[in-house]
């Protein structure tokens, strides 16, 4: 019988770039032209590292609040999250608690969280400091990438990182049906509740 692939939910503030990150991952060039995304969508993804090979499912959500009532179902059956804000977009990374809020109240088991500041390239609008966002990474035990869709800075080791760490997240639900949402490389060790 053939693996179902790690789901995984990309979420953030509308406008910050989860479209065009993950365009970018599935075809390593920049989507120039994006709509708002509406509920959400999937793109299945194939990892090459090291001679082996994994599948991931990225699930693009909405990050419009007149969509947030819906968003919670696309979290049921997610092992990893890809948690985005746009370095040139305060109010994006102020949002991050609600978005890590809706993660922890929504997911069947507890799911990896990466970070993302997003929009790396756009040195002379950036508004979040790097040293804000490493701050907050370490303060939730978050890895964090900043990305750029546009220049492709940072995608490779981003998808390398969650198709990893995701099988490893897939892997630990299926022996511990007991543990809370950790950061990375930390599953197992806080409880929280119950997976379905």
């Amino acid at each position: 019988m053939e693996e179902i692939p790690p789901r995984i939910i990309t979420v953030g503030d509308s406008g910050v770039g989860k479209t065009t990150l993950i365009y970018r991952m599935k075809t390593d060039e920049f989507l120039t032209e994006s709509t708002p995304t509406i509920g959400a969508g999937v793109t299945a993804l194939d990892v090459n590292i090291k001679n082996e090979k994994y599948s991931i499912q990225v699930w693009d959500t909405a990050g419009q609040e007149i969509y947030r009532s819906i968003i919670p179902i696309y979290f049921k059956g997610a092992v990893y999250a890809i948690l985005c804000f746009s370095m040139t977009d305060h109010k994006s990374f102020d949002n991050l608690n609600g978005w890590l809020d809706e993660i922890q109240r929504n997911a069947d088991c507890p799911i990896g969280v990466v970070l993302v500041g997003n929009k790396y390239d756009c040195d002379d609008d950036k508004v979040v400091t790097e040293e804000e966002a490493q701050r907050y990474a370490m303060d939730h035990n978050m890895k964090l990438f900043f990305t750029s869709s546009m220049s492709g800075q940072n995608i490779a080791l981003l998808l390398e990182h969650i198709a990893i760490n995701s099988r490893k997240y897939l892997d630990q639900q299926s022996r511990d049906q007991g543990v809370g949402l950790v950061g990375d490389d930390k599953a197992g060790e806080k409880k929280k509740k119950g997976c379905c």
